[in-house]
């Protein structure tokens, strides 16, 4: 992928007037950065949730989300891309990680405390420019508090992330910490109660 933005540049370059280059290289970095954050692992499908509990928290995370595209008071954002636009152009622009932790976390607390699980905040990368905000759930009669971050990849811990792609994404917490976010600072919990 370096090597592909590397001769972009190189071309681009021998064809651009010094003045412009500065604007390809950005423009490949760019490209390179927005390639290179599509990739990781694939979200739990909603079809392979095989707790109830955990199921009755999918639906009402899609039906937050699906709710946060038809407001007609907001427009949301994902990603990178997303980041960009509620950064450069505000207004009723939404979609920043920490502004979907909000709203999915109040989105799904009633059904999460219903099936007799827990939520709480997660962050990754915490004072980093990759800092990453997401909903973690878990059953907290399989696992404790303490135990959440270090907990094996069978245990009932869940991670609600819908900055990424805009879509109602869960994750196993032990594949959404692998994920490729530049990890300088281990992932920590974070409250959110209000």
């Amino acid at each position: 992928m370096l090597a592909a933005a590397r001769r972009l540049l190189t071309q681009r370059s021998l064809a651009v007037p010094s003045a412009g280059r500065h604007q390809a290289a950005l423009a490949a970095l760019c490209m390179c950065v927005l390639l290179l954050s599509a990739c990781g692992t694939a979200p739990i499908r909603s079809q392979d949730v095989r707790s109830p509990a955990l199921a009755r928290i999918d639906k009402a995370f899609a039906q937050t989300v699906a709710a946060a595209h038809k407001d007609p008071h907001a427009e949301w954002h994902s990603g990178w891309t997303g980041n960009m636009w509620v950064n450069f152009w505000g207004n009723n622009n939404l979609g920043l990680c920490y502004q979907w932790q909000r709203l999915v976390y109040d989105g799904v607390i009633d059904t999460v405390h219903q099936v007799g699980w827990q939520a709480t905040g997660i962050v990754i990368n915490k004072g980093t420019p990759h800092e990453h905000h997401a909903v973690l759930v878990y059953d907290p009669h399989r696992i404790g508090e303490k135990a959440l971050l270090t907990a094996a990849r069978t245990r009932p811990v869940f991670v609600l992330d819908a900055w990424r792609r805009g879509q109602a994404d869960i994750y196993r917490l032990a594949d959404w910490t692998a994920m490729p976010f530049w990890k300088k600072v281990p992932a920590q919990l974070q409250s959110l109660k209000r």
